[in-house]
């Protein structure tokens, strides 16, 4: 049952970023069917089940345009430095900071084309947790004030060490996963979704409409309506997307061995938590890309940390 809901969760994160929402950037989902190959202080979090407000009531649906309406996402990014960052940015062949397209590494029974067909989706949106699910901003609320709330937020934030990842597969996805349960995590989590809220426009209903055909459970419809997202609070499971869907179970299990080789060298350590970062999407169909980290309060220089995660330099 759990990994049936972090599944779930993975589509909708593809149709949040405007890959397979249908209604939204029109596009329908791609299954890879066949491949041959200053001082700190402490955070005052809220509990996980802080979720005693009355459900919004949903919007009209606002005009059609042919304006752009960027979306903006709260996302934990591992350190710019570590090897995690740089083996994930190589494995899904984009930097989601420059948007430059890189080389991806060479799988043994996977071609060039195979391996960008089942990276697609993961690449659109970019190497990343969600914390605060995409989003477009609420009618009288600014990019410049959400900057602002996002430093504020950070700096209340302690550092702290998640346990090392592994890489898995959830029902037909390829992702890293916390080796253990992380209370720390779940807590920033759940901050990040209570706290930022405000600043989220409610989803249209035809949004509402085609998340709610997606068999969630009465908890995680409550959750979606009242937070604009289904898989928050004590739904919520870390993860970090390597594939899109892939729908041969042999071959599927056979690349998450070779991700495990691949990413080998950044899962054998705590992952070091000290930054939150601002993702955003100019339009639909358009990218994510990192906008900005925000260091948390009495976090180390981006050079310092633990060996293992950080890159080491002459």
């Amino acid at each position: 049952m759990l990994y049936i809901g972090i599944a779930r969760q993975l589509l909708e994160i593809g149709e949040s970023c405007g890959l397979n929402a249908e209604g939204d950037a029109g596009h329908r989902p791609h299954v890879v069917t066949k491949l041959s190959s200053s001082r700190p202080v402490r955070s005052r979090r809220r509990p996980l089940q802080d979720c005693s407000r009355t459900a919004p009531t949903t919007p009209p649906d606002p005009p059609v345009t042919d304006t752009p309406q960027p979306r903006y996402a709260v996302y934990y990014a591992p350190p710019a430095a570590s090897r995690l960052w740089r083996l994930a940015q190589a494995w899904l062949g984009r930097d989601c900071e420059s948007d430059e397209r890189l080389a991806q590494p060479a799988l043994d029974g996977w071609t060039a084309e195979q391996i960008a067909a089942a990276t697609e989706s993961p690449q659109h949106y970019g190497f990343h947790a969600t914390l605060k699910a995409p989003f477009r901003l609420a009618p009288g609320v600014s990019l410049r004030e959400l900057h602002g709330k996002l430093a504020a937020f950070a700096s209340l934030q302690q550092p702290f060490l998640a346990p090392p990842l592994k890489v898995s597969a959830i029902g037909p996805f390829i992702a890293l996963t916390l080796s253990a349960p992380s209370s720390e995590m779940q807590a920033l989590a759940a901050a990040a979704v209570q706290d930022f809220d405000g600043f989220r426009a409610a989803p249209a209903s035809h949004d509402l409409e085609r998340r709610l055909g997606k068999g969630l459970t009465p908890r995680q419809q409550e959750l979606l309506h009242l937070w604009g997202y289904p898989y928050v609070l004590e739904e919520f499971r870390f993860h970090m997307t390597l594939t899109g869907p892939l729908a041969e179970t042999a071959r599927r299990e056979r690349l998450q061995v070779q991700l495990a080789t691949f990413f080998g060298p950044a899962l054998t350590e705590p992952v070091p938590v000290r930054e939150i970062s601002l993702y955003s999407q100019a339009s639909a169909e358009g990218p994510f890309l990192l906008a900005e980290r925000f260091r948390f309060g009495g976090a180390p220089a981006a050079s310092d940390g633990h060996s293992g995660q950080e890159q080491t330099t002459a």
